[in-house]
């Protein structure tokens, strides 16, 4: 059995030291300089450098109000940006198009306008395409969502213009319809010349308002990029983890219909900010500069770099990737990860058997860390659901979103984190009397190491996450000789350096996984801070000898107290607002309309519209249980029919084939129409669809397709559809239109400054009816 009685007792000075190491960890894992926005470059620098203060004039004129695709601000941001690269001295142009793509179990279409400019280069054997999107969500200006990224591609090919020629052409294509299904980049890769040309793909995205920008995702073969960026960039951003982690998720970018396509490329985005995505929140006085600044140093370097490279041998075998203070990026092949894995393993085993000869632990003691591991690993996330039901009961936002994200998010993750840490010590200091730290520490590390050898075989990307805290926690243990250690300072200082890797590396995706699945998911970072905390065996234990139960009642009283400031300053105002909505259906068939809500309780605002006394149920037969959930009850009131002019159905051709008819359709929406539905309700087979002349492919047919047909022009859209046999043809459609009729007395009630719509379309206007063809 280890002997507990050895002579080596830690001083408080030891201890605090410690605590110093490790909390200087925790900031530089947080707050270096690609963990926060850089500062500002001001309009007076030189020409040739990327001014965030200069492109702000850019995003202040193109984020004035909400500029989804097809309504008036969206045509004046559109004229807007080929104004200000005329202003470039480039000659801009447009690509008309309908742009058709399946996502989402739907087929989508919109009539788009692209936005494009060619910088030709010296030599080029491809180009450098830097690409945004400028329509945004009906209830956003789309400060993040993606006028950042569209105002740096106009200062960032500034300052090219300013410098000397590059080798390869850098083309500006900044696309339409993004938000409704990467219609507009769907276009332009289907259709336009240039397209043909694409070398490498830098796109600008952004959620939320503010933080750093990442490069969260790259397209297959990304070695020779990553090398790029580490080398170019001013403030790499980037984990490999989130790579592979994205890749497995229903989420899409610009970027996935050009890695569709077969080019390469990169995504860059900001995530901080949930609260304000798609909503009114998300407009210029609200977007952080810094980010905006971040955004275009990628963008400015980047497009620099790729310029001036031979594109055509840019492929090269996938790397593993991840910053860190001081060392910038580091990367590796991804070839490496199993090797890797596998030597940490048999390290592990090398320097455990040396600590076990020297009886520093013994097996029925690992045996029992496995089990408190495995306790503390369901336990601590157990109760941190539990904090974040109570806490949210006592949040006003929270209810009223639908991502489980409040303001401010990351005080309510660091004190419930700071409470799971409390626990695990004082859980530390029980076991601690029976178990030796190494105990405790090799049965972490086990775990570790199947995390490790597990993530190199399935997911390389991420195994950089487990491989290098396991190294060094396994120096940890080698060192780990308290009792014939003289210098117990030095003890001290080498493992507070041994416990740094896992810090570094294990707190910003701690910090990460809230800010990606909100706090709804709060289990997954605290499991992840108990593993890390597993790995600090040596450190807690040092601490424990130190400063005794000094460091659980800190942390606790900490933690307590972060949470009650966060909950004391939590309210409703201007710039934390409630998000609520109402929504209008009629079906003109049925001669029958409804107010409804999806909120929690209606208040002051929906009470003008639902009544002072709304109806819980759930909504008549005729309305779409696609809407709302099949069954689910809303809040809810008759309404009179409004408006009688909804979409429409006119049959241009029917012609019989030998397979059974061909049909030509002229659709037409009301005024106003974000989007209009269209669905074939048992119709005979449908074997081939043509929108607007273009081909959908056939595997991209269902039985009963649905096509979603966006920013529909006056004129309307021409559906061409070939049935199986010459049934009659029921056609449903619903526009849904930007927008509420009048109240019941004819008002129209503005929203107070502390509501904002739920929806990222905002207030709705549905008309539906249905059309049957012989």
């Amino acid at each position: 059995m280890p002997d507990r009685s050895d002579s080596f007792v830690p001083t408080v000075p030891g201890g605090v030291l410690l605590l110093a190491l490790l909390a200087t960890a925790i900031v530089l894992a947080l707050a270096w300089p690609p963990a926060v926005p850089p500062p500002v470059v001001p309009a007076t620098a030189e020409a040739t450098a990327f001014s965030a203060e200069r492109a702000r004039v850019h995003l202040r004129e193109l984020t004035r109000s909400p500029r989804p695709a097809g309504t008036t601000a969206h045509a004046a941001a559109r004229e807007y940006l080929l104004d200000a690269l005329r202003g470039l001295d480039l000659a801009p142009e447009v690509q008309r198009a309908t742009g058709v793509r399946r996502s989402g179990g739907m087929l989508r279409a919109a009539a788009v306008v692209n936005v494009m400019a060619r910088m030709p280069g010296t030599d080029s054997s491809a180009a450098v395409v830097l690409l945004s999107h400028y329509d945004s969500v009906p209830s956003a200006p789309g400060a993040s969502d993606a006028g950042h990224g569209v105002a740096a591609i106009l200062e960032a090919v500034r300052a090219l213009r300013a410098g000397g020629p590059l080798r390869n052409d850098v083309i500006v294509l900044i696309t339409d319809a993004e938000e409704m299904g990467l219609l507009g980049a769907q276009a332009w890769v289907d259709e336009h010349p240039w397209a043909a040309d694409t070398g490498i793909v830098l796109n600008a995205e952004g959620r939320g308002y503010t933080g750093p920008v990442q490069m969260f995702r790259t397209t297959a073969g990304n070695g020779r990029m990553i090398r790029t960026l580490a080398q170019a960039a001013p403030y790499p951003a980037a984990v490999s983890l989130a790579n592979e982690i994205f890749k497995r998720l229903p989420n899409d970018t610009d970027l996935t219909v050009f890695e569709k396509a077969g080019h390469a490329g990169m995504d860059f985005a900001n995530v901080h900010g949930l609260t304000h995505y798609h909503t009114p929140l998300d407009n210029f006085d609200n977007a952080d500069p810094r980010t905006l600044q971040h955004h275009g140093g990628y963008l400015l370097s980047l497009a620099r770099a790729f310029g001036d490279m031979d594109l055509a041998s840019l492929a090269a075998p996938d790397r593993v990737y991840f910053s860190l203070p001081v060392l910038g990026m580091v990367h590796y092949p991804q070839a490496w990860a199993l090797p890797m894995a596998a030597l940490a393993v048999l390290l592990l085993v090398v320097v455990a058997i040396a600590a076990h000869r020297r009886d520093a632990w013994r097996v029925t003691g690992v045996m029992l860390g496995v089990v408190h591991l495995a306790a503390a690993l369901v336990l601590l996330p157990l109760m941190a659901i539990g904090a974040w039901h109570l806490l949210a009961g006592l949040l006003p936002e929270v209810a009223w979103f639908s991502h489980g994200s409040p303001y401010g998010s990351g005080r309510y993750l660091l004190g419930i984190g700071l409470l799971a840490t409390a626990l695990y010590a004082v859980s530390f200091v029980s076991v601690g009397r029976r178990l030796a730290p190494a105990d405790l520490l090799l049965a972490a590390t086990v775990s570790w190491a199947a995390l490790a050898v597990a993530s190199a075989l399935h997911m390389p990307g991420a195994s950089y996450l487990f491989l290098w805290p396991l190294l060094f926690a396994t120096a940890g243990l080698a060192c780990w000789r308290p009792r014939a250690m003289h210098h117990p300072f030095a003890l001290v200082v080498a493992l507070g350096l041994t416990a740094w890797p896992a810090v570094l590396l294990l707190a910003p995706v701690i910090e990460g996984v809230e800010v990606a699945l909100t706090l709804d998911r709060v289990a997954m970072p605290v499991a992840l801070l108990v593993l890390g905390l597993g790995l600090l065996a040596l450190q807690i234990e040092l601490l424990r000898r130190s400063l005794g139960p000094a460091v659980p009642g800190l942390l606790a009283v900490t933690g307590l107290a972060v949470l009650a400031a966060a909950v004391l300053g939590a309210g409703i105002d201007s710039q934390r607002r409630k998000a609520n909505g109402v929504h209008y259906i009629a079906d003109l068939d049925a001669d029958a309309a409804r107010w409804y809500s999806l909120d929690p309780a209606p208040d002051e605002w929906t009470r003008l519209y639902l009544g002072d006394d709304p109806e819980r149920a759930a909504l008549p037969e005729w309305a779409p249980a696609q809407l709302i959930g099949a069954g689910r009850v809303v809040w809810q009131r008759p309404a009179p029919v409004l408006r009688s002019r909804g979409p429409h159905a006119e049959l241009l051709a029917d012609d019989p084939t030998e397979q059974g008819r061909r049909m030509r359709f002229r659709l037409t929406a009301p005024p106003g129409a974000h989007s209009t539905v269209i669905r074939f309700p048992g119709a005979p087979a449908i074997s081939g669809l043509r929108i607007d002349g273009r081909e959908v492919p056939p595997d991209a047919l269902t039985r009963e397709p649905t096509l979603v047909y966006y920013a529909m022009r006056a004129e309307g859209a021409e559906l061409e559809i070939f049935a199986a046999d010459r049934a009659p043809v029921k056609l449903y459609l619903r526009s849904n239109i930007l927008g509420l009729p009048p109240t019941d007395d004819g008002a129209m009630p503005l929203r107070p400054d502390h509501l904002m719509p739920a929806s990222q379309l905002g207030d709705l206007t549905r008309l539906q009816r249905s059309l049957t063809f012989p």
